[in-house]
C-alpha cells in the first residue's frame, strides 16, 4: 500500500477521530461570529475540550467556510492562530521554535487525533539553524496550518527575531504543501529571503 498523502477535506479513514480541545479554536477566534451559521449546520454549537468527534466533522466545517468564498483565508488564519491557544499548553522543554514545530507534529499524530496513518502529521526538516521546513501532510486546509505555525512562531522566537512563513512552490496539485519558517535577526531572514 503507497504511503498516506492527504486530501483536502477527506478524512484518512471513516474511523479517523479529532479531539475536541484544538478544534475549541472554531468557537473562540477573532472571526467566530461569522463562522457561527457553519458551525450550527454541523452541530458544533459546543465543543468539548476532552471529547472525541469523528474528524469528517470537522472537515466539512472547513469545507464550508473554504466554499463561502467570502473571507476565507482571515478566517481559516484565525482558527490556528487560535488553535495554539485552545490546545494544551506547552511543557516548559518547549522552549525553542524548532522544538515547537516539532511538538505540533507529535501531537497532530499522537494526541490530537486516533486512527490515522503513520505519514498523517506535520514532519518537519531542520535545514539549518533559524531555517525548517514543515509539510502539511493532513486535511486541514493551509491557511489555518499557517495560523497556527504562526501563532508557535510568534510565541516561542526570541522577543527581537523576526519572522518569515511562505508555502512553497509545489511540483504537483497532489503534494503536501510544505511551508518554510525562517527566524532570527533581521539580516539573517532578509538575506534568505533575498537567496530564494
Amino acid at each position: 500500500m503507497p504511503p498516506y498523502v492527504a486530501q483536502m477535506f477527506v478524512s484518512p479513514s471513516p474511523d479517523a477521530l479529532q479531539l475536541g480541545a484544538p478544534m475549541q479554536a472554531l468557537l473562540s477566534n477573532i472571526r467566530t461570529e461569522e463562522l457561527r451559521p457553519i458551525l450550527a449546520k454541523h452541530g458544533l454549537t459546543e465543543i468539548k475540550a476532552d471529547h472525541w468527534y469523528p474528524m469528517q466533522i470537522f472537515l466539512d466545517v472547513f469545507r464550508d467556510i473554504v466554499d463561502r468564498q467570502s473571507g476565507v483565508t482571515l478566517d481559516l488564519i484565525a482558527i490556528g492562530i487560535r488553535g495554539v491557544e485552545t490546545s494544551a499548553p506547552f511543557p516548559p522543554e518547549i522552549d525553542t521554535l524548532e522544538k515547537g514545530l516539532a511538538m505540533m507534529d507529535y501531537v497532530s499524530r499522537h494526541v490530537n487525533v486516533k486512527n490515522v496513518p503513520p505519514e498523517f502529521g506535520y514532519p518537519v526538516t531542520k535545514i539549518e539553524e533559524g531555517h525548517l521546513h514543515l509539510t502539511n501532510n493532513t486535511p486541514i486546509p493551509d491557511d489555518s496550518i499557517y495560523g497556527y505555525i504562526w501563532g508557535i512562531t510568534n510565541r516561542l522566537k526570541k522577543a527581537d527575531d523576526v519572522f518569515f512563513i511562505i508555502a512553497l512552490p509545489k511540483t504537483s496539485p497532489e503534494q503536501p504543501t510544505t511551508f518554510e519558517i525562517l527566524w532570527g535577526d533581521e539580516a539573517f531572514v532578509s538575506a534568505k529571503q533575498h537567496a530564494r
